[in-house]
């Protein structure tokens, strides 16, 4: 191993850059398509190359990429002190926009959504000091993810709106996740027809598209609107689409959410063993100590109470 990074060490400097745009440009990839486990292989790769280059702004970016796709597969580590460290530090505006993008995402991750609010605002402060449109409206989708997940509604909605306004009215990587996020808070607030629609539309984009993040919570804001009408068949076809693709990609926070809501569609549609089966995956895996959660689960509902974002 020393003398591959002796070996390495000795690449002349323009190649090492050219590589490591190569790894982040691979990984970029690796997370749309939600092949996170590979993903995280090429940005600690990455990171490697930044290192060997001495460039500390190319190190804190490489370390914001490692800290956002570990984070996403549950493996939270070191990450959330070294993105405040990173914040901390007087880098430029991108690099200081994705610590805190970051940071907000790891605190709604914690369930702690009032930090993830704070630090989903400073990322927004940051994006519009950059200039940058597309940076802006991920930073008004995440901070409106803060504000869903703690069920403020129609503030969430409102964000999810200016991210919307700053881009053309056309589906995109950047803009399908505001899209479906905005559908289900509309569902949430009862406008069920035009949340639907939105929906639909992402669901329409998505399907030729290996984005299996994406579709996971597409399918699953699908599957909870239909269970709110009480279509129940509807319901089951999206929550089993949701689970597959949850599993696909390895996210834990779309792992645990599909399965809690295979458990209810299954509750909702009679097959009360088929819903402790499905509570049991979720006690087990995420909730360890709650072995009671199960069988009372099995048998109240809690789909019209339960924020698939909280």
């Amino acid at each position: 191993m020393e003398q591959a990074l002796v070996m390495a060490s000795e690449v002349p400097i323009p190649t090492l850059r050219e590589r490591y745009s190569t790894l982040r440009d691979k990984s970029r990839a690796e997370v749309e398509a939600g092949r996170f486990e590979e993903a995280l292989v090429l940005v600690q790769e990455a990171l490697g190359l930044a290192e060997l280059l001495g460039d500390d702004e190319l190190v804190a970016k490489a370390r914001c990429n490692v800290a956002a796709v570990a984070l996403t597969i549950g493996k939270p580590g070191d990450h959330i002190a070294d993105l405040r460290s990173i914040l901390m530090r007087n880098y430029d505006v991108m690099t200081s926009f994705m610590a805190a993008y970051n940071l907000c995402y790891a605190y709604e991750l914690k369930k702690e959504f009032k930090k993830a609010l704070f630090y989903g605002r400073i990322a927004r402060d940051r994006a519009e000091a950059a200039d940058s449109p597309e940076h802006l409206a991920t930073s008004y989708n995440q901070i409106g993810n803060s504000l869903l997940a703690d069920s403020y509604f129609q503030e969430a909605r409102e964000h999810y709106e200016k991210g919307l306004a700053l881009l053309p009215d056309q589906l995109s990587y950047v803009t399908v996740p505001t899209q479906f996020n905005l559908g289900y808070c509309m569902i949430m607030l009862g406008e069920v027809r035009e949340g639907f629609s939105l929906l639909f539309r992402c669901l329409r984009w998505l399907r030729p598209r290996q984005m299996r993040s994406m579709q996971v919570w597409a399918h699953l804001f699908t599957c909870a609107g239909y269970l709110e009408l009480g279509k129940v068949r509807r319901a089951w076809v999206h929550g089993r689409k949701a689970l597959a693709f949850a599993y696909e990609t390895g996210e834990q926070e779309a792992i645990k959410m599909s399965l809690f809501m295979m458990g209810e569609v299954e509750r909702s549609g009679g097959d009360i063993d088929a819903a402790f089966g499905y509570f049991s995956k979720v006690q087990q895996r995420f909730f360890p100590d709650h072995e009671e959660a199960p069988a009372l689960l099995s048998v109240v509902s809690m789909a019209k109470v339960v924020n698939l974002r909280a």
